[in-house]
């Protein structure tokens, strides 16, 4: 396995529990235009680490494809598995204020 196929299954790891934790910063009574930007930048946040941590920090490539894995994974399983199973909305309401 290559250094780019290790950065985007990283990236898809992260992606995966990124929806729990964006949700435990989201508030139900935000607007959804909100709720997005909080999990756009928290993706950006993510593929930068997921990027410092495989060590090309430096790479504008590996960064566009750490945000792609990290993103698309985490609007798919929020919407295909964490909110349907009730877990990340529960969360949620768990950490209103």
């Amino acid at each position: 396995m290559d250094a780019n196929e290790t950065l985007v299954l990283w990236g898809s790891a992260v992606g995966f529990v990124l929806p729990l934790l964006i949700s435990v910063f989201n508030q139900s009574r935000w607007s959804s235009q909100a709720r997005g930007l909080v999990a756009l930048v928290s993706s950006v946040i993510a593929a930068l680490g997921t990027v410092y941590f495989e060590g090309s920090l430096g790479d504008r490539g590996d960064l566009a494809s750490a945000f792609l894995a990290v993103f698309i994974t985490a609007i798919g399983t929020y919407k295909f598995y964490w909110a349907p199973s009730g877990i990340a909305p529960a969360v949620e309401r768990a950490t209103s204020m």
